[in-house]
């Protein structure tokens, strides 16, 4: 029966085999672990991160990203202004 409200963390190998494929239960928790934790050391990311974690970090977590310069047109005039 694996409608039961036990804890399927303690069925058989059996058990979770066929409840997980039949009934979608009991089956294996997916595991996923990311390279870098980006609320560490963020603080000090710019001296303190690897290039590396700079570049993770800044892809999925939108932390470490290097400050753009963005142009800015005053009455024809460019400037470089930093945000």
């Amino acid at each position: 029966n694996c409608l039961t409200f036990d804890n399927p963390d303690m069925w058989s190998l059996a058990k979770k085999t066929y409840c997980c494929a039949h009934a979608g239960k009991g089956c294996p928790k997916p595991t996923t672990t990311v390279p870098y934790d980006c609320n560490v050391g963020f603080n000090t990311w710019q001296a303190g991160w690897s290039p590396e974690k700079k570049a993770w970090c800044c892809t999925h977590a939108a932390r470490g990203c290097t400050p753009v310069s963005k142009m800015c047109t005053l009455w024809g005039d460019p400037h470089v202004i930093s945000f």
